[in-house]
C-alpha cells in the first residue's frame, strides 16, 4: 500500500496555518475541522512547520493562556518530516514511529498535496485486512 492509496481514501485533506498567526487561531481551526495538527506555511505550499494539539497542551500546561497569544511560526516543529504520494506506507509508519509524530504532510515536487495520520495508515490496513 502506498501513501496515494491511502490520500484517495481520506481525500487531500490538509489545513495550513501562517507562521504569523496565533497559537489561538491553530487551536480553532483543528476544532473547527476536527484534525489533530496543522501544517505551518508562509506560502501554503511548503511545510515550514507542524503543530499538533498535543503541542498546544503541552504549552498551555507549561506557559498557561499566555501560550495561545504566542505565534505559531515561534512555537511549532521546524523539523517536519514529510512523505511522498508514491511512498510505501510501512516506510511512512516507521518514520513516525522512528520520530514519535503522529501527522506527516505528503509532499509531491516540492509542493504540499495532503496529510496523513496514524489512524489513517491504520484504518487503511485494516481495512485491507477486512477484504482479504
Amino acid at each position: 500500500m502506498r501513501v496515494k492509496d491511502i490520500l484517495v481514501q481520506t481525500g487531500a485533506n490538509m489545513h495550513t496555518v501562517a507562521p504569523a498567526s496565533s497559537v489561538q487561531r491553530a487551536a480553532r481551526l483543528l476544532a473547527k475541522h476536527r484534525i489533530g495538527a496543522l501544517v505551518i506555511s508562509a506560502d501554503g505550499y511548503q511545510a515550514d512547520g507542524i503543530i499538533s494539539e498535543r503541542d498546544i497542551v503541552r504549552g498551555i500546561g507549561e506557559s498557561g493562556q499566555e501560550f495561545l497569544r504566542r505565534k505559531v511560526g515561534a512555537v511549532c516543529f521546524h523539523k517536519v518530516q514529510t512523505c511522498a504520494p508514491p511512498d510505501e506506507v510501512s516506510r511512512v509508519l516507521q518514520t513516525m514511529r522512528q520520530y514519535r509524530v503522529r501527522h506527516m504532510p505528503v509532499v509531491n515536487k516540492g509542493k504540499l498535496v495532503g496529510m496523513v495520520s496514524i489512524v489513517d495508515i491504520l484504518r487503511a490496513q485494516a481495512g485491507r485486512a477486512s477484504l482479504r
